[in-house]
């Protein structure tokens, strides 16, 4: 990884792009399907996954910051070796769950960007953040009281689509989702039905 941050800086992507499509296309990169997917296979994609995090060309200290976080620490021992961003993702028995390399790829811009704040804040760019943020509650929840593991029940997955409805500035776009969501509740897209 040691030319990726310098390659990254040239690689800048707009903040018009939503966390959700970053996040996915980086997740797709490496021709990742569905919504788990191995530690190990992850762990061979981190520079293509490190080129699509953004890296504004006036943030001077940008490409050292995405190379700390993509970066095999030989001095270290143990977990502490292993690049932070492979510890950010949350892996459960070698898996990662989307969701939680979501989050990650989030983190990472932000601490790329310098900043504690939310990149795509505001509207429903932010709105997509808070949805995840709550999927990612339930699962914790769900895994604190099962112990197998994050799963989120399509029920859950609605009335999470509900409460994000309920503050959103475009209500209506999600209640279509809402409605969408609630009417193929018991398709499998890697989550318990």
């Amino acid at each position: 990884l040691k030319n990726t941050a310098a390659s990254c800086c040239m690689a800048h992507r707009s903040v018009m792009y939503s966390s959700f499509e970053l996040a996915r296309e980086a997740w797709s990169v490496c021709c990742i399907d569905g919504m788990v997917q191995s530690e190990e296979l992850l762990e061979r994609s981190l520079a293509r996954i490190a080129a699509r995090i953004p890296v504004a060309a006036d943030a001077a200290s940008g490409p050292q910051r995405l190379h700390r976080l993509f970066r095999w620490r030989e001095e270290e021992v143990g977990e502490r070796r292993r690049p932070k961003f492979l510890r950010l993702v949350r892996p459960h028995r070698g898996q990662v769950h989307f969701l939680h390399f979501w989050h990650a790829f989030c983190q990472a811009s932000r601490f790329v960007a310098g900043t504690a704040e939310n990149l795509w804040a505001g509207g429903l760019l932010g709105e997509f953040d808070v949805l995840r943020d709550e999927l990612m509650a339930i699962a914790r929840r769900a895994d604190a009281e099962r112990g197998d593991g994050p799963q989120v029940a399509a029920q859950h997955i609605v009335d999470a689509l509900t409460r994000v409805r309920l503050c959103s500035t475009d209500p209506e776009f999600w209640r279509a989702i809402e409605r969408s969501a609630t009417a193929t509740a018991a398709a499998d897209y890697g989550l318990e039905a």
